[in-house]
């Protein structure tokens, strides 16, 4: 199991920039202020860390002081550059003791950086987040990405409490925008809707070269005579990983192996039913498993079909819209908000049922389509990607709801 790591330390974090040497206190409440800081539960290149990444430039450019907080990760040295203030604070641990301590935390940093609005993303963020703001009486804006899971007990309860406190929530798809009025009932002004933004620069593929597509083939040791067909999701229960197993071993035909790409969520009961139905299937030599990937772009164009066959209701899909960036054709289950992350027939199929029978079907006849039809169907992905979920578009979006709840002077 290649779980994550998380941090063993429970003594306080040092609230000083991570980009310099620590500082006096007195230098830090002499500080200019930080009209907005960003929580979040890493810095890493998914789409939030990217996003944060983005806001913190645009926020330079427009002279607006910008900061940081999260677990860590390989943006920071990019925050660094891009000017934003950088903090440290553990997220990771579901408990209610550790939500507290991280709101305790959190105040700290807003009163010594004058911060006025405090911006979060994810459940056990935001809930620290939302709790800091209102003890600091400070604004509080959340990004929604998923609701706090069935069956948590008092853990859920307080975090969709908190959470539903928020000065705004931002919903990222028409179908997160229910289930928010679903369960919070908010009136129609503090409920956006924000789809998440894809870097058009970063997924473009004119931009990946043959040397970097080949790299991760021979690292991932795939035959360049076969067809790939990837799941980019977490290494976990509800993203359809069992059903693309049993949609594979009923498709008779054998010219194309299945490529895992996620990190591995450390559930080893989920574990060892993968590995059972890998036995039961046969499967086993034509799957690839890639808990890290450092590259997503080459990883996309070295894909002949990306797929999504979640049970899950997700609020959000950044890697459907990535690949469809990367021109890549795309067949989904018609869960949560995936229907409406793709246009049906033209940049992928949408699957009624999801079901493995169903997938099959779905992926031979993709597999079938000639070279010519899914060049046209991946660039008509981009064009709609490019539309719809412009990282700057969402930039734009997220600024100037910052000007509603800071005023138009501060933001500019």
């Amino acid at each position: 199991m290649l779980a994550r790591g998380t941090s063993g330390r429970q003594q306080a974090p040092t609230f000083s920039a991570r980009r310099r040497p620590p500082v006096p206190m007195c230098a830090v409440e002499a500080a200019p202020p930080t009209p907005v800081l960003f929580a979040l539960p890493d810095i890493d290149r998914e789409w939030h860390g990217r996003y944060a990444l983005a806001l913190a430039r645009a926020a330079r450019a427009r002279g607006l002081g910008f900061a940081v907080v999260s677990g860590g990760g390989d943006l920071e040295r990019e925050l660094a550059v891009a000017g934003a203030v950088d903090f440290r604070l553990p997220f990771e641990t579901r408990s209610l003791a550790a939500v507290w301590m991280n709101a305790r935390r959190l105040a700290r940093v807003l009163r010594r950086q004058r911060v006025a609005l405090l911006h979060a993303i994810g459940p056990l963020v935001a809930s620290s987040a939302v709790l800091a703001a209102r003890r600091c009486r400070r604004a509080a804006l959340v990004t929604l990405t998923e609701l706090p899971q069935e069956g948590g007990g008092m853990l859920r309860r307080h975090l969709l409490r908190r959470i539903g406190r928020a000065d705004r929530l931002l919903a990222p798809s028409a179908y997160a925008r229910r289930e928010a009025e679903r369960v919070w009932a908010l009136p129609a002004e503090r409920l956006r809707r924000a789809p998440p933004g894809i870097d058009l620069e970063l997924f473009d593929p004119s931009r990946v070269t043959g040397h970097r597509i080949l790299a991760l083939a021979e690292r991932w040791h795939l035959p360049p005579d076969r067809r790939v067909v990837m799941l980019p999701a977490p290494l976990a229960e509800g993203y359809g990983h069992e059903r693309l197993l049993r949609a594979a071993a009923a498709l008779r035909r054998r010219d194309f192996d299945l490529l895992f790409v996620g990190p591995d969520a450390g559930n080893e009961r989920f574990a060892r039913r993968l590995e059972a139905l890998l036995r039961e299937t046969g499967l086993g030599e034509r799957v690839r498993f890639a808990a890290d990937c450092e590259d997503m772009p080459a990883a996309y164009r070295l894909a002949d079909l990306v797929v999504f066959p979640a049970d899950r209701a997700l609020l959000a899909c950044p890697p459907l819209l990535e690949a469809q960036a990367m021109a890549r054709p795309v067949v989904v289950a018609a869960s949560g908000c995936l229907p409406e992350m793709l246009l049906p027939m033209e940049t992928g199929m949408v699957l009624e049922s999801g079901e493995p029978a169903e997938l099959a079907r779905a992926v031979d006849l993709v597999l079938d389509t000639s070279e010519a039809e899914r060049r046209r169907a991946g660039e008509q992905a981009r064009r709609f990607v490019a539309a719809r979920f412009d990282l700057r578009e969402a930039v734009e979006t997220t600024l100037d709801i910052y000007r509603e709840l800071l005023g138009a002077a501060t933001v500019g």
